[in-house]
């Protein structure tokens, strides 16, 4: 006996053949299998609970009862807790942190997770990406030979064009991936140096030496570079690891990576403070440098009046 509780539904017995004719179905495919189930089921969640339980689970067939607990959760021991696992499965218990197994169940079920036109969907979905990824393939290899055509052409025309007796030359294309190369590898060389120098450092401290290229530094010193003194350790120095100090700069820049530096910041990064210069004169550009501007302060008043007024902001 099914009964529907408070719903206007039909009720459905076996003596009652005339009512079950007046019930509504839905179609569900579970498992590539459509199935028809009465649309009361689908659309209230306690009718569903109330068809749905351990006890009717337990009344299936043994092949069947196997069929289902693949589903179930394996782990060690997961034999021994069957009537647990079940218990939790069919539990109505709402204060489950993700949600209770049958209420998501159903859940779906109304979504139309389950609906027979819902593969349909998915398999034309899946056509119309396999679709586009053709597309986009197509065009990839397109612009790729496209690019190879043009400059293989180029490449010949040059050739055809060179004298006789000129040997043909290679010529490196300088791509993205070739400055990012040099990047690394010059950041690896300064990186090597500044822990060559701290060592060289370290040793020359320890043997009462003063400080000063060696033969052992030639390769990555730089006699016309200034070092910059260290006047103080960072936080997470380390005597036994120094590799973390090695964020510290050992030279001084030169004014053409300063520029570099500049020209940068200006491009990529327009309304940095670093950039604001409009309260800075050339005595505090003097006075910040350390350097002494003895023969500026015997100059005119004029000038000196220049001096002290403050630098225009570069647009």
């Amino acid at each position: 006996m099914l009964r529907t509780g408070t719903n206007n539904y039909p009720t459905c017995s076996g003596m009652n053949r005339a009512s079950a004719s007046h019930l509504h179905f839905s179609r569900l495919c579970l498992g590539g299998e459509i199935v028809q189930v009465p649309t009361v089921i689908v659309e209230q969640e306690t009718v569903f609970r109330a068809v749905v339980t351990k006890h009717a689970f337990r009344s299936l067939g043994t092949d069947t009862q196997n069929y289902l607990k693949r589903f179930l959760p394996k782990y060690e021991g997961s034999s021994k807790d069957e009537e647990q696992i079940l218990d939790i499965v069919f539990t109505a218990d709402p204060n489950l942190y993700f949600g209770n197994p049958l209420g998501k169940l159903h859940s779906k079920i109304r979504c139309g997770w389950f609906n027979p036109e819902r593969p349909s969907d998915q398999v034309q979905l899946r056509d119309n990406r396999r679709v586009l990824y053709d597309h986009y393939i197509r065009h990839y290899y397109m612009t790729v030979l496209k690019s190879l055509l043009i400059s293989r052409n180029r490449e010949f025309v040059k050739y055809t064009n060179s004298s006789v007796f000129e040997e043909p030359t290679a010529r490196r294309v300088l791509t993205p991936g070739c400055f990012r190369k040099s990047k690394i590898s010059k950041r690896i060389k300064w990186r090597t140096a500044a822990r060559l120098k701290i060592i060289l450092d370290r040793v020359r401290e320890e043997v009462g030496e003063k400080a000063g290229f060696s033969s052992d530094e030639e390769e990555f010193g730089d006699l016309n570079r200034i070092p910059m003194a260290r006047a103080g350790q960072s936080t997470l120095f380390s005597p036994y690891f120094v590799d973390y100090d090695l964020h510290q700069p050992i030279y001084m820049d030169d004014v053409k990576r300063m520029l570099k530096d500049y020209r940068n910041l200006k491009e990529q990064e327009p309304d940095s403070p670093s950039l604001d210069i409009s309260d800075i004169g050339i005595e505090n550009v003097y006075e910040r440098a350390g350097v002494a501007c003895i023969a500026e302060r015997n100059l005119s008043a004029e000038v000196s009046e220049a001096m002290k007024m403050p630098f225009k902001s570069i647009k």
